[in-house]
């Protein structure tokens, strides 16, 4: 019962739309919405269920659902295991669909404030593992898992994808625009309704950044204008094109990005707990304003439980927000290869989508060698993971210019295999 409502934290997208206006929203609003968010989901569960979820741990402010609600959520999926974080193993199949709500990395830097936690090691992935003790028997052989199906586009994690998508937003921006051309994708986006078009994304990743240097500068006591948030875009305008992380010191020179946005989560958190009511109001909307944007994104990065179907799936691969994130790779293999002690990743099957000349095939194979490379060269040599290619056709619906079943992908599979096969 603790995932309902909860998990609609980032779902909700009329307060964003409020928040954007310059509106004040109250508690009894966002709860409310909450509500009918999860009703979307499960129609069939009685209100009073959903109304429980929140009642039940006593949820009476925006700051009491950041603070407890967060902590009550991820208590129900995650543990600590010789003083690292794990999914539970028998909640892992609801976590992967708690996911699609909830990227994981404030979840992750909740329950490391409820545990007390030290998080530092989180620098490549927010995507953690259950605890299997099975797996860690099998390490301590020398051996590993082998995955023998993973599809090195469209692989890469909401988490990652957000602090791309704060630095490079106009890049973003082309792209989505570009991708708004084809059926599927306009489908999707008034399917989930959070982009009016590609300007709306720019002006809401333009937003989070601005809110995101606000935040940090909350730390150095600055002055608090939120709720007007035009007024925070106008005054950080000038960091619109850093592509550097706000927190980013010569404290954590070594940390990631994703590293240094689990622990600006985690300081947020605990000035929210801290501060008192007038300022910790503000900052709470503020931060609840940037998580609601994250969300909007998340939306369009990982399949919703209300997605079914092939065609569904497949507005998720064109939709372009990947792109920019994945036209290298060697933070993808250190995302697959985990966070160090964690992983068990012996030999990766990566699957990629070969072109129709031979020399776009091999300016590819080529990226994801490179990739490859500089991840085992920073790696390190002790048992390194190996990589096995394999190429991945693409379904594709039927043409109506066709004579004859599936003539032209035939053809166009017939056009690749052959500019594969004439590679050296």
């Amino acid at each position: 019962m603790v995932s309902y409502c909860l998990r609609q934290l980032f779902m909700d997208g009329r307060t964003l739309s409020d928040y954007e206006k310059g509106s004040n929203v109250e508690f009894t609003d966002i709860k409310r919405r909450l509500m009918l968010c999860e009703r979307k989901v499960n129609p069939h569960i009685p209100d009073n269920h959903l109304w429980a979820a929140l009642e039940y741990y006593e949820i009476d402010s925006l700051e009491t659902l950041l603070i407890e609600g967060l902590e009550k959520l991820s208590e129900e999926y995650l543990t600590v295991v010789k003083n690292k974080i794990y999914v539970r193993k028998e909640k892992f199949i609801q976590w992967q669909e708690l996911l699609t709500f909830c990227p994981p990395l404030i979840l992750i830097a909740a329950y490391s404030c409820y545990k007390k936690v030290d998080v530092s090691y989180i620098n490549h992935t927010a995507l953690l593992p259950p605890h299997m003790p099975e797996l860690e028997k099998i390490k301590e052989k020398h051996l590993g898992f082998n995955d023998l199906h993973i599809h090195l586009n469209g692989s890469t994690e909401t988490d990652i994808i957000w602090q791309d998508a704060l630095y490079y937003s106009n890049e973003f921006r082309k792209n989505y625009k570009k991708a708004l051309k084809t059926e599927y994708v306009k489908e999707q986006n008034e399917q989930e309704s959070c982009f009016k078009d590609s300007n709306h994304l720019f002006d809401l990743l333009a937003r989070a950044k601005a809110l995101r240097y606000y935040l940090v500068n909350i730390f150095h006591n600055k002055k608090l204008l939120y709720p007007n948030s035009n007024k925070i875009r106008d005054e950080y305008s000038q960091y619109q094109e850093r592509e550097i992380h706000p927190f980013r010191s010569d404290k954590y020179k070594d940390s990631s990005d994703l590293n240094l946005e689990l622990l600006m989560y985690k300081k947020l958190l605990g000035r929210i707990k801290n501060r008192n009511s007038s300022i910790k109001n503000k900052l709470a909307k503020a931060f609840h304003h940037y998580l609601l944007i994250l969300g909007s994104l998340n939306r369009f990065i990982v399949h919703q439980v209300h997605q079914n179907g092939f065609q569904q799936f497949q507005k998720l691969t064109v939709n372009e927000f990947r792109s920019h994130s994945e036209d290298k790779y060697e933070k993808r293999f250190f995302q697959l290869y985990g966070n160090g002690g964690d992983s068990n990743f012996n030999m990766l099957e990566g699957r990629f989508a070969p072109k129709n000349k031979p020399v776009d095939n091999d300016k590819l194979i080529n990226k994801i060698r490179q990739g490859w490379y500089a991840f085992k060269n920073k790696k390190g040599k002790d048992n390194p993971p190996r990589l096995h290619l394999v190429c991945h056709f693409i379904k594709k619906p039927a043409s109506k210019q066709d004579t004859f079943r599936h003539e032209k992908l035939r053809h166009d599979l017939w056009v690749q295999a052959n500019a594969i096969k004439s590679l050296k």
